[in-house]
């Protein structure tokens, strides 16, 4: 099964949709309730600082996407000009190596994914799949860049981000070569 993009109001059953989420042309904006709103402003860290009417924008221009558990959200080596945040669920962030599947995080609520892309312009250098019914938020980049207030947030609270997970890979990996070192 695909990704299952809903737009919110439509009345519409979903259809899967198996092509990149950024290329189906018929998605309406997400519409979201002040207290869900409130929620995000409040616990997702890529929008830390983001002025409400400056985040309602942003959000405007965004696609819910619902995952159902071993969707795909997107493939290691796939184009991508967008990231997603997740709202509800989990899933596996997975890179293949020596011909295997390695699992580098596990993500939640709050969270995002495939801000890598975002930034690097090249393509998704991680697979990202649902472990259990999942529903994020989908941001392209476009929307973004529009945003001149909107994109200084982003951008910057993604450096944030993704410092604080080179910080804790770099943990790992010394932890790791101190333990292979002791084992020889």
């Amino acid at each position: 099964m695909g990704i299952r993009i809903i737009p919110p109001d439509s009345g519409e059953t979903p259809a899967p949709v198996h092509a990149p989420a950024t290329t189906h042309p018929s998605l309406a904006p997400v519409r979201l309730e002040a207290p869900l709103l409130d929620k995000i402003a409040a616990k997702v860290p890529v929008f830390a600082g983001m002025p409400r009417p400056v985040l309602e924008e942003l959000l405007a221009s965004a696609r819910r996407v619902h995952l159902a558990p071993w969707d795909n959200l997107f493939e290691q080596g796939q184009a991508g000009q967008d990231f997603f945040v997740l709202l509800a669920g989990e899933v596996s962030v997975t890179r293949l190596h020596a011909g295997q599947r390695v699992q580098l995080a596990r993500l939640g609520p709050g969270e995002c994914v495939g801000e890598m892309a975002l930034v690097r312009h090249e393509n998704r250098s991680a697979s990202v799949t649902a472990i259990k019914e999942t529903v994020a938020l989908q941001l392209e980049q476009q929307a973004i860049d529009a945003n001149s207030e909107a994109a200084h947030h982003i951008y910057r609270n993604i450096a944030r981000i993704l410092a604080a997970r080179l910080s804790e890979s770099s943990t790992t990996l010394t932890l790791l070569a101190s333990q292979q070192r002791e084992g020889h």
